[in-house]
């Protein structure tokens, strides 16, 4: 997977559901290393929420739980349409 791919999916993820999103390298079950060493300029407390795209990238996105469940699912299709 191409990871300009993954950079332009959190764009228009971040832009259209207000929350930051990341692009990572998944290096083992549990550690993710963000792409593009950019982090969002304020940390929420709660951890973040992780969307696998492929065996080696996912999404590392904040904020998730104050989105409806309609934008939740709303984003993992997303995701699910560039694997």
């Amino acid at each position: 997977m191409d990871p300009t791919v993954l950079q332009d999916l959190c764009e228009r993820i971040s832009e259209q559901f207000s929350v930051p999103a990341l692009p990572a390298q998944i290096v083992s079950n549990r550690r993710w290393e963000c792409l593009n060493d950019a982090a969002p300029e304020n940390f929420p407390i709660a951890p973040p929420h992780r969307i696998k795209v492929s065996d080696a990238y996912g999404l590392v996105l904040y904020d998730w739980p104050k989105l409806t469940a309609e934008q939740q699912q709303s984003i993992t299709a997303m995701c699910e349409a560039v694997r």
